[in-house]
């Protein structure tokens, strides 16, 4: 009797352990993990080929962000939905289109978010450092586990912000700073943006500069303007809302 007891309880704890599981999966709850394929060490290298092609990651709720296989652009994927930003030939107007399921990247880092939950920034934003601190404390207030890599949005205004987009030409010489070089920088003033981006205190060099903790791409309401954030102010006057992976 007892042996049966023992085994009916050892049963009920595991299909309640299943429930759990199954109805985090049903609720879109299901643990978030960031993926990454190459690095951002590797541009340094002098190495500009391609360590992933867009069309063999899942594509549903993908959020991805990455350099252009040979610094031809930046790569934005939002809910799945790709998109290349780019320069004109005459690398003075930027452009962005659909991208081609078979674009790649020099190094991406990408996450499956099926659900978000949304938070309001009320702190003044007036730069990078700051924001990259304020991300952290809410996250972590959020409930997200700030040790461990995580993917974010933010729908906000741009006061005065700077972005690039790594276009290398033909004239450029493939050497340790060519990640410098080939950086076509484009002011933002005055407006309103989404971002994708990712957190982690692991990845420098990886998928954040060795001077940051956060990695940003992002694109203009315009919808023809979209880049890497380098700087950034944003609006007092209006709110800024940070998406992260829903517990």
């Amino acid at each position: 009797m007892k042996h049966t007891v023992m085994r009916i309880g050892l049963r009920m704890f595991i299909l309640f352990v299943f429930l759990g599981f199954y109805s985090r999966e049903a609720n879109g709850q299901a643990e978030v993990k960031v993926k990454f394929a190459g690095a951002m060490m590797n541009i340094r290298q002098g190495n500009l080929k391609a360590s992933v092609m867009l069309d063999t990651l899942p594509k549903e709720h993908l959020f991805a962000i990455g350099p252009v296989e040979n610094l031809q652009g930046e790569i934005i994927v939002w809910d799945g939905k790709p998109f290349k930003a780019a320069m004109m030939p005459d690398r003075k107007q930027p452009f962005v289109e659909k991208a081609p399921a078979n674009l790649k990247a020099i190094f991406l880092v990408y996450a499956n978010v099926p659900a978000w939950d949304t938070v309001v920034i009320k702190e003044p934003v007036p730069d990078m450092a700051t924001l990259e601190k304020l991300i952290g404390q809410y996250a972590h207030a959020q409930g997200t586990d700030t040790a461990q890599a995580f993917p974010f949005l933010l729908f906000a205004k741009i006061e005065k912000g700077l972005g690039h987009i790594q276009m290398l030409d033909s004239t450029t010489a493939i050497t340790t700073t060519v990640g410098d070089d080939a950086k076509v920088f484009l002011p933002i003033v005055n407006q309103r943006s989404q971002f994708v981006g990712f957190y982690s205190h692991h990845h420098q060099r990886v998928f954040t500069h060795h001077d940051s903790f956060i990695h940003i791409h992002y694109r203009l309401y315009t919808k023809y303007h979209a880049g890497h954030l380098d700087e950034v102010t944003f609006d007092k006057g209006e709110p800024v809302r940070l998406l992260l992976p829903r517990k």
